[in-house]
């Protein structure tokens, strides 16, 4: 729950072959807090990079995340994550995504690209006592998602405004495994969505948590 602040400091140079001379930042802070008595925990966390070439800043990212998990219904979990991206000058093979991929599970990957972007996600998940053949341990989940792109990128369609979800999801987890990573399983429904989508979407990728 301490502070936790790390940055890399890079150079590229044209005498080492680089086609420019440009130096690289970035830097990262995190901070917890425990809100309100135990079961209750505050994440905050921001990020930062850029590249300075003939004095400007190109390819700057400027990101925050907030979550908030609350123990809720005697062992279960209620958690809120809010995360925006910002950028300016932005390499052209770069792009902020808006889908399935990071965050906004009713909806295609790569469904929306801008310049900056906004997330929330609230999710109420439950935990059981299923050990089936002490494989694999299972949980589920019920969440609504919504998010937004703004900005211009000349590749992709202008924004579609604030998308909204709403889905089920389960959460595969097997403690025989070394990677200790989670499946999961998302069934979402798009709750404004164009004819060119489907009505629901389904999820499945693995994470380090829950």
């Amino acid at each position: 729950l301490g502070w936790n602040v790390w940055a890399t400091l890079g150079f590229a140079k044209e005498r080492f072959g680089s086609n420019r001379d440009a130096t690289l930042f970035d830097p990262h802070a995190q901070k917890g807090w425990e809100t309100g008595g135990p079961g209750r925990l505050l994440l905050l966390s921001a990020a930062a990079s850029t590249r300075l070439e003939r004095d400007e800043s190109r390819n700057t990212q400027i990101s925050a995340t907030a979550r908030y998990f609350r123990r809720n219904l005697e062992k279960n979990l209620f958690s809120v994550s809010l995360s925006a991206l910002v950028t300016e000058r932005i390499d052209p093979e770069n792009q902020v995504l808006l889908g399935g991929d990071n965050g906004l599970r009713g909806y295609p990957l790569r469904y929306q690209a801008g310049e900056r972007r906004a997330i929330l996600n609230v999710e109420q998940r439950f935990f059981t006592d299923w050990y089936p053949w002490r494989l694999f341990r299972v949980g589920y989940a019920v969440f609504a998602d919504a998010g937004r792109v703004g900005g211009r990128d000349p590749r992709a369609s202008p924004s579609l405004g604030t998308l909204y979800d709403v889905g089920v999801g389960l959460r595969l987890s097997s403690p025989r495994t070394s990677g200790r990573s989670v499946v999961h399983i998302d069934l979402a429904f798009p709750l404004n969505r164009t004819p060119t989508i489907d009505r629901s979407q389904l999820v499945v990728e693995t994470r380090g948590s829950f």
